[in-house]
């Protein structure tokens, strides 16, 4: 028995051990994945970066770089909007609790009967099944860049019945937001690319054979 049980332990012991292998081989796939993911982004930039060696595309992909370089200062006020934006809309449409309840993070399919009120869920009962953009942060960043684009259901300020506070100023919020971005922002964005453009064509030859010479320099330097 004692030799019976010493086989059952070293069993599970393996077991644990399959279990911990597959877990790191796991693991790894994941982090091949993502280095793979990140990799093939940078082999495009350097193939870029070497196409500016060529005539017909120094100047081009130089004003790409350079536009990128003169829109850091537009992105970081655009992110800040987002963000402040983005809390906002969650704050007002996301998910709610009441004082005698506990926070709800997995929607409606996980209350019970211990969760005293239902006003966590902001929407109708009859509306529980629909999309939820504001329910967390991250979709509520993600719908806030969907609104940023265009592409948004104004449907969803009317499913908010329950508050009716909260959808008045979410929808006041939303034209805030869409005045900001289409025509402050949009307006801003257009003058700083035009002015790096005219800049940049203005002495097209003379960027070309500077970025002809970078190149140069650069594979030189690798040998």
């Amino acid at each position: 028995d004692g030799g019976g049980g010493g086989g059952g332990g070293g069993g599970g012991g393996g077991g644990a051990d399959d279990d911990a292998f597959d877990a790191n081989i796991k693991h790894a796939n994941e982090v091949r994945r993502v280095l793979f993911t990140f990799g093939a982004i940078l082999v495009m930039f350097k193939f870029l970066e070497l196409l500016r060696a060529l005539p017909a595309f120094g100047a081009f992909i130089g004003l790409i770089f350079k536009i990128i370089a003169d829109l850091v200062p537009f992105l970081v006020v655009l992110g800040s909007l987002m963000l402040g934006f983005s809390f906002s809309f969650y704050a007002l449409l996301g998910p709610r609790w009441d004082l005698t309840s506990k926070f709800v993070a997995d929607g409606p399919d996980a209350m019970n009967d211990d969760v005293v009120g239902y006003d966590v869920f902001p929407y109708g009962d009859d509306e529980r099944d629909l999309p939820r953009p504001f329910w967390d942060t991250r979709m509520a960043l993600l719908t806030s860049y969907q609104m940023m684009l265009g592409d948004f259901d104004m449907d969803i300020f009317a499913r908010n019945k329950g508050d009716f506070y909260a959808m008045n100023i979410a929808v006041v919020l939303f034209v805030v937001f869409s005045l900001l971005v289409f025509i402050v922002l949009l307006n801003v964005l257009i003058a700083i690319v035009s002015d790096t453009y005219a800049g940049v064509m203005s002495d097209r030859d003379v960027e070309g054979r500077i970025a002809q010479a970078d190149v140069v320099l650069e594979i030189e330097l690798m040998h």
